[in-house]
């Protein structure tokens, strides 16, 4: 049981960072080896550093201008590299010792493996890593050892008063002072778990931002290429949510927009249904235009934020319908969500649309040149 567990544990780690190396990786490490960084290279940068803001301070306005131009692009070269230098047993041995207590094991298979990643969240390289003094007055308890900090400032710090494999993980609040009872027991395995939360919540804040940007396009589509007149009731979000549920389905956000800012769209070659016209196929699907349903598939998330759209069939079709698309079979066309599918609706629209417009525009050419030529 324990070691299927361990194996399980592995795969996950194996996972997240497959996935945090495609989404790390920069132009700095294509091609050649990462930098490997150790405890007396970080002490010397700092101590070499700490020397020249001293000496710039006794030059003249001229060498000063000069220094600090070098200081910016040393420093956008050195944030550049942070991501791509990896850390090994010595740095995580020094930092270890500079705080007075053991980094965990997964912390430090980050850093060996990729380093101080950007994304989902920044984290701190080992030679960052500091732990405030004892004092009345300081913002945050010496116990708290920040590794990472948020998009809004605020620090992810281990809790480190008691010596374990894994410290409790606190999020606190740059705007308030630090309150014991944020403090959480220790998990097994917590960073990795914190770190896979960090991966979901960026995932689902990109998916967010480019639902937006689709959304805008397809207002500007929807509002050229389908009439209000074909455009029928606008049904309220909460009876297209209780009839999904009631039929034991989703009801995927951006279908559900679509509907209540648009209204439901019925068109000869596209008819959306009605909350009470919705129904399910023999697969449990739920049925939301003539010849198409929603379906999962890995590219969808299980809340029904973004759901499939698979193209039905005659005989899928719980309605008996003819399918919008010949083409689109029941293994056919499927869609990762309802915005893609609704983008190659209207692309379809549009060029059905264009083809008319050539065809009537060929037939008026016709019969002009029949009347010049009855008149020549």
């Amino acid at each position: 049981m324990s070691d299927h567990h361990d194996d399980d544990i592995e795969q996950r780690w194996r996972t997240l960072l497959d996935v945090l190396r495609a989404r790390n990786a920069t132009d700095a490490d294509s091609g050649d080896s990462a930098e490997r960084v150790n405890s007396v290279d970080s002490v010397d940068s700092a101590d070499s550093n700490d020397s020249n803001d001293s000496n710039e301070s006794s030059d003249s306005n001229e060498s000063s201008d000069s220094n600090e131009s070098s200081d910016s692009t040393s420093a956008r070269a050195s944030e550049s590299a942070r991501s791509v230098a990896l850390f090994d047993d010595a740095a995580i041995a020094a930092a270890s010792a500079r705080i007075g207590a053991t980094l965990p094991a997964s912390y430090a298979r980050v850093m060996r493996t990729l380093g101080a990643i950007v994304w989902p969240i920044p984290l701190l390289p080992p030679h960052e890593l500091q732990r405030e003094p004892e004092s009345e007055h300081a913002w945050r308890p010496s116990w708290l050892v920040p590794f990472a900090r948020d998009h809004y400032g605020n620090e992810i710090a281990f809790d480190v008063r008691q010596p374990t494999l894994e410290y409790p993980i606190v999020a606190t609040d740059h705007e308030a002072a630090f309150d014991d009872d944020d403090a959480l027991d220790a998990e097994p395995h917590a960073f990795l778990v914190w770190l896979e939360e960090q991966v979901r919540a960026a995932e689902s804040r990109e998916r967010a931002q480019d639902q937006s940007v689709r959304m805008s396009a397809l207002e500007v589509e929807i509002e050229e290429l389908v009439p209000v007149a074909f455009r029928s009731f606008t049904p309220a979000d909460h009876e297209m949510v209780s009839a999904a549920v009631a039929l034991g389905c989703n009801a995927p956000l951006d279908w559900r927009w679509c509907a209540t800012r648009f209204g439901l769209i019925d068109l000869p070659s596209l008819q959306m249904f009605a909350p009470t016209e919705l129904t399910t196929d023999a697969s449990g699907r739920l049925v939301f235009a003539r010849g198409f349903a929603f379906t999962r598939d890995s590219d969808s998330e299980s809340n029904g934020e973004s759901t499939g759209v698979i193209a039905l069939d005659d005989a899928h079709d719980a309605r008996g319908a003819h399918g919008a698309h010949g083409a689109h079979g029941a293994h056919g066309a499927r869609w990762p969500s309802f915005l893609a599918w609704l983008a190659d609706q209207l692309k379809a629209l549009r060029a059905e649309m264009l083809k008319r417009s050539a065809a009537t525009k060929g037939h008026v050419e016709g019969k002009r040149s029949v009347i010049r030529r009855s008149r020549s």
